[in-house]
């Protein structure tokens, strides 16, 4: 998520550019570009500028040079200074080049290389510029050697990459029968096969990590992380601990017992036999 410089934008489509920025926020929505959605066009915005954003690409995951989708500046608005512009690295003049096959979207495959670490107001936190490293071909530009990719009409499908269990909530019934891959698992299999009930929990269960659901039982606020009961089999519970303020940033608190919830993470046994399950 930290690899562009604009982690997430701001939904509001009550709000227009050169309005008062005070009320951008009111009535508006955090969306990060796998949470972003069609009707969203031409009504995100930038948290640092304001400037309207695009998504690059609009309507798919990943660009034919295999890029991930992100947000970006509209090219209208570069005038306006911004932390968040990307710096763009000197030109070069590509004398070489190679033919290469077209990236397209596989969607019976989705992969997981890691799992987001921070929010994403958390990566843009410190205005920490990103320089684009990609090609940036300038015929009056130094001469290289390096090769340019050159489409040859052919493409090679690749399957997108998620980073939030939050995704996978949001469009689970789109993606039950989607091949994952999950970090540190060798093999690609349909979601709804990596998805491991918390009623079927016993004790010899691995400790590596899995992609847990269950239904939420109880819900304790605590100084340092809160901590959720989920139920188990039978009269049996499992504990999930939580930092504060990502379950306020979630709306995930007491509000939410009776309803089932999505998991990573691995689990372990204490003293008294109560299942803890640590969530990455």
């Amino acid at each position: 998520m930290g690899n562009y410089s604009i982690t997430y934008a701001i939904y509001n489509p009550k709000w227009t550019y050169g309005i008062d920025e005070r009320l951008l926020k009111i009535g508006a929505s955090e969306v990060t570009p796998e949470e972003y959605e069609q009707y969203m066009h031409g009504l995100i915005f930038c948290p640092k500028c304001f400037t309207p954003l695009s998504r690059n690409p609009s309507k798919k995951n990943v660009s034919k040079n295999a890029k991930t989708a992100h947000f970006r500046h509209l090219p209208s608005f570069k005038h306006i200074p911004c932390a968040y512009h990307t710096i763009q690295k000197e030109g070069l003049n590509y004398v070489n080049d190679e033919l290469t096959r077209e990236t397209e979207e596989d969607g019976h495959f989705k992969r997981v290389k890691e799992w987001a670490k921070l929010p994403p107001e958390e990566y843009m936190k410190g205005d920490k510029k990103v320089t684009y490293n990609g090609i940036n071909h300038d015929p009056e530009g130094e001469i290289t050697e390096e090769v340019i990719p050159r489409h040859n009409g052919s493409k090679v499908k690749v399957g997108s990459n998620i980073e939030t269990v939050q995704y996978i909530c949001w469009n689970l019934d789109a993606l039950l029968n989607v091949g994952f891959s999950l970090p540190g698992k060798q093999a690609t299999l349909p979601l709804k096969d990596l998805l491991y009930s918390t009623q079927m929990l016993r004790r010899d269960i691995s400790e590596e990590p899995q992609l847990f659901y269950g239904k939420m039982k109880g819900f304790h606020y605590q100084a340092f992380s809160n901590r959720t009961k989920i139920q188990c089999h039978g009269n049996k519970f499992m504990y999930i601990y939580t930092k504060n303020e990502l379950d306020e940033r979630r709306s995930y608190g007491a509000d939410s017992i009776g309803r089932y919830v999505m998991f990573y993470g691995s689990v372990k046994w204490d003293e008294q036999k109560k299942t803890i399950c640590h969530v990455r």
